[in-house]
């Protein structure tokens, strides 16, 4: 667990006062929120007074004159746009670090990693022949060579394509689901953090607005400014069913519904993904229609009713099972239909982001 209450005493003061959690945690918020400088903070590289305390392990206390030096920090951090060294092969980058771990020699060995990264062949080259992804995934390695307790990751997907992001993101999630290394991830791509993060904090002005399960952050309204102005939305888990390839669809299984989405083939049968679905791609419908072209239909009943301002339209928050999912109405569509808090309804979507 690691315990943060801090504020930074730089031109540009970030106060954060949070217990992460032990798995990947997206910080989030708009540019010049104080996301870098908390994980520089943490890191031990900005003049900072509070409390930084990981496994009950004081790295910052000041009541009790403690501060641990940077380089004393369990700590493995990619920053944005991190390098390689030019000079040296993708092998002696990688076994750069081993020398300098902070943690039990020998307990992440660079084989393993080579392999889990799928870096044989890359071995023996100069960086310069090597991509953009394969570099992230050297950078990661390396990184995890350090013997690190703590993962900081600023960006690190930043100046990749879609195609890249996707190949990466895999790795990323190893991080977790392997390693089981605590991560904050400072992200500006809402994607990245749902495929990845399942808590995520907000940050504005150099202070924590917002905190909690990212499926809860992402659906306040309340906080669409600050996540960039995205459209509420509703994450939602689906098990991969099948691949079709005639019609170039997969299906999913969300609450013993079948859905369709454009074909993924890296899914494979059985495993679980994440579906993002927007609140405005939502319809509603008191009987299910049969004869209609949206593929993906879920019953449920309407939990909550929220006004959007005072424009024209409505967020009804359907529950189907353990799935929430916002369905934004116009009020004349609430008015006519009749809806109510407690009524059954069918919620159409007509357009799922597969994340």
């Amino acid at each position: 667990m690691l315990q943060v209450d801090i504020e930074t005493l730089g031109e540009f003061r970030v106060s954060v006062d949070h217990e992460f959690p032990k798995s990947i945690t997206a910080v989030f918020g708009p540019s010049g929120s104080g996301k870098s400088t908390m994980l520089r903070a943490i890191a031990g590289m900005e003049p900072t007074r509070g409390l930084i305390c990981f496994d009950e392990d004081d790295w910052l206390n000041t009541e009790l004159d403690v501060l641990v030096k940077p380089h004393h920090r369990p700590i493995g951090y990619v920053r944005q746009n991190a390098q390689l060294f030019p000079h040296l092969t993708v092998h002696d980058n990688l076994a750069y670090p081993v020398k300098y771990s902070k943690r039990y020699p020998g307990e992440i060995t660079l084989d393993q990693v080579v392999e889990d990264f799928e870096l044989s062949l890359l071995l023996p080259r100069r960086t310069h022949q090597v991509s953009g992804g394969e570099t992230q995934r050297i950078i990661l390695a390396r990184m995890l060579l350090s013997q690190p307790k703590l993962l900081l990751l600023d960006e690190p997907l930043t100046g990749l394509d879609i195609q890249r992001k996707a190949e990466i993101l895999p790795y990323l999630e190893s991080l977790q689901t392997k390693y089981h290394i605590p991560t904050l991830y400072v992200s500006h791509a809402v994607d990245e953090i749902t495929a990845l993060c399942p808590h995520t904090v907000v940050l504005a002005d150099g202070e924590m607005r917002a905190s909690g399960r990212t499926a809860d952050v992402l659906e306040r309204r309340d906080l669409a400014e600050l996540l960039g102005g995205s459209d509420t939305s509703s994450i939602i888990n689906a098990k991969v069913l099948t691949h079709d390839r005639q019609y170039q669809l997969t299906t999913l299984e969300v609450e013993d519904r079948t859905w369709s989405v454009p074909m993924h083939l890296p899914l494979q049968p059985g495993e679980i993904t994440t579906l993002r679905v927007r609140a405005r791609d939502v319809s509603l419908a008191k009987v299910e229609p049969k004869a209609i072209s949206v593929r993906n239909i879920l019953p449920g009943k309407i939990v909550a009713i929220e006004d959007i301002d005072t424009g024209p339209s409505v967020n009804c928050v359907i529950q189907s099972g353990l799935t929430r999912l916002q369905a934004q109405i116009t009020r004349a569509s609430l008015d006519q239909l009749d809806l109510r808090i407690g009524d059954p309804v069918f919620a159409l979507v007509k357009s799922v982001t597969l994340d």
